[in-house]
C-alpha cells in the first residue's frame, strides 16, 4: 500500500527542483495528478461529499454521538421506501440516528490473498 500524500510530497521535493525545463516540470505535474486521481485505499468519505450509490451496500461507517464519541460500525445502506432519505442498518438493526449519526463511510477492503 502506498501513502499517496507522502509520495506526492517526495515527488515534489526530490524531483521538481531538479527538473531542468518546463517539459520535465509538466511531466512531473501530470504524474502527480495521476497519483491524486487514483482510487483511495482505506480513505474515509464524508457523507456530505458522497453517499454509496447502492442500497444494500455493505461498508464501514464512522458514527458519532452527541458527545463527540466516535466508533466504526459495519453497516448496510438503504434509501427508504418512499424516497431517497438515506438510513443505515447495522447487524439487522437500524442505527438509532437520535444517538449515533453516520459522518463518513468507506468501502470494505478486499479480503487478504496470499501472494505467490
Amino acid at each position: 500500500m502506498i501513502d499517496e500524500k507522502r509520495l506526492i510530497e517526495e515527488l515534489r521535493k526530490s524531483n521538481y527542483h531538479h527538473a531542468s525545463n518546463s517539459r520535465e516540470k509538466a511531466l512531473l505535474d501530470r504524474t502527480i495528478r495521476i497519483v491524486q486521481e487514483q482510487p483511495k485505499v482505506n480513505e474515509w468519505i464524508p457523507i456530505e461529499e458522497r453517499l454509496p450509490e447502492l442500497a444494500g451496500y455493505r461498508c464501514l461507517a464512522t458514527i458519532e454521538n452527541k458527545y463527540g464519541q466516535r466508533k466504526v460500525a459495519d453497516v448496510f445502506t438503504n434509501y427508504g421506501m418512499y424516497g431517497v432519505s438515506p438510513f443505515w442498518l447495522s447487524n439487522a438493526k437500524e442505527i438509532d440516528l437520535s444517538v449515533w449519526k453516520v459522518i463518513a463511510w468507506q468501502p470494505l477492503p478486499n479480503p487478504y490473498i496470499k501472494e505467490k
